[in-house]
């Protein structure tokens, strides 16, 4: 549960910078899609950018390595890795059921690897799935849940590995 909570901090900690970042040079948060599957495929990002009424933040590799040059949370062995992430939440009941029903839906579909799951009595929810795209890139996803019912999708592309996971620990 530890490496899990590390994880999902460490990522929120980015969205907020990437966020912060877009707004003081006055661009608005967007979604970048970047194809790793047969053209024409679907990706789970492009799936969740498509319902309406969600937040979502979308981090390139250049804008990771910053964030670890300028003494961000990415340490810079990870930025190297990754190819982007894509975040996704609501606080919104109704697009908060949308949101986790899409993301479980497309990742039982295309066969995602349950590599972890935590449900706390029933209050808080939590599950990592990995899914290799190709020999040198994996997509693992964050999904959490909060007594609350805000819903949050983080998806991490890159070569990355369970020790660059556990490397992230705070």
């Amino acid at each position: 549960m530890t490496l899990a909570m590390t994880v999902a901090i460490y990522l929120l900690s980015a969205q907020i910078m990437c966020a912060q970042q877009r707004m003081m040079e006055g661009n608005v948060p967007e979604v970048e899609i970047l194809g790793h599957f047969d053209s024409g495929s679907t990706t789970l990002a492009e799936k969740l950018g498509q319902i309406k009424g969600i937040n979502s933040v979308y981090v390139s590799k250049a804008m990771m390595g910053m964030a670890g040059s300028m003494g961000g949370k990415i340490p810079n062995s990870m930025a190297g890795k990754l190819e982007k992430i894509n975040i996704f939440n609501t606080e919104d009941s109704a697009k908060s059921k949308e949101l986790r029903s899409t993301a479980e839906k497309f990742m039982k579909d295309n066969n995602y690897e349950v590599m972890m799951e935590v449900n706390d009595e029933g209050d808080d929810y939590m599950c990592i799935r990995m899914k290799e795209l190709r020999k040198d890139c994996k997509e693992i996803v964050l999904l959490t849940e909060t007594e609350e019912g805000e819903v949050s999708v983080i998806i991490l592309t890159g070569n990355i590995s369970e020790k660059d996971l556990e490397g992230m620990k705070m």
